[in-house]
């Protein structure tokens, strides 16, 4: 079903998905996720195969998780996206 969301170019919905089944799967809290969607967070999961966690929203939203997820004890990083891709060093 992932898979299908992203092919469709539903890349948050995707990463959503993908997250509630690896928390499922390896038995991390969803907790995370849930207080990032219910603040309008775009797209939010499971980072690899845990224990962090990562959102995808606009600057106004993720001021409003970084909190709410620093109360979880672990560092909050924020970045940007690279949508320019690897590049050929030699």
């Amino acid at each position: 079903m992932a898979y299908k969301e992203a092919i469709a170019g539903n890349y948050e919905k995707a990463m959503t998905l993908n997250g509630f089944l690896y928390c499922a799967a390896l038995g991390f809290s969803t907790d995370p996720m849930m207080m990032a969607l219910e603040l309008g967070i775009d797209g939010v999961s499971l980072s690899g195969t845990g224990p962090a966690y990562t959102a995808l929203g606009s600057p106004e939203l993720l001021d409003k998780l970084e909190p709410v997820w620093e109360r979880f004890g672990g560092k909050v990083i924020r970045t940007k996206v690279n949508n320019s891709g690897g590049k050929a060093c030699c």
